[in-house]
């Protein structure tokens, strides 16, 4: 999907703040990650491990990794990518259970975008498996155009539903 229209970042409701990695840590990032991607199609619980080797991977931008946390902990997670043709990815974003209903994933979409532009991203596009119903409503409210389909994730995602012992591509 491919954004059309640029919306404003708004304010974070009283009593919830952005914060990076450092403050939030590896092993919590990988919690919020497996609790707000569980049951959704190819995303695969992520270990603290998983976390720490994303973490130092070349090309990791702990910048455009952003944490909402209120005073129990985090609620959600964005992470963008950028090419070096200046193509900007929301690669993910997540909301924990307790945070859902109140606007966060908003919130960390157009974020992301944000820190997209800041950092040069003359578009910015994402992926997004057509079972995740979700998140389509959420992207095509918030002004993103479909420009490509990959048939071949849905299959595998039913595929994977009737064996569940199989584990999926990352």
């Amino acid at each position: 999907m491919r954004r059309r229209v640029w919306r404003p970042v708004p304010p974070l409701a009283t009593g919830l703040r952005e914060v990076g990695l450092r403050e939030v840590g590896t092993a919590s990032w990988a919690a919020l990650a497996s609790d707000a991607f569980r049951g959704v199609a190819f995303s695969p619980s992520m270990s603290e491990a998983d976390a720490a080797r994303q973490a130092t991977d070349s090309g990791f931008d702990e910048g455009l990794l952003r944490f909402v946390c209120d005073g129990e902990g985090p609620l959600g997670v964005l992470r963008g990518t950028l090419s070096p043709e200046a193509v900007g990815e929301v690669d993910s974003i997540g909301v924990h259970a307790r945070g859902r209903g109140r606007g966060l994933g908003r919130w960390l979409l157009r974020r992301c975008e944000e820190l997209l532009e800041l950092r040069g991203a003359r578009e910015v596009v994402l992926r997004v498996a057509a079972s995740n119903e979700r998140a389509l409503r959420l992207y095509l409210a918030e002004g993103y155009a479909e420009v490509e389909r990959w048939a071949a994730w849905e299959r595998e995602f039913q595929r994977s539903r009737r064996t569940p012992s199989r584990t999926l591509p990352r």
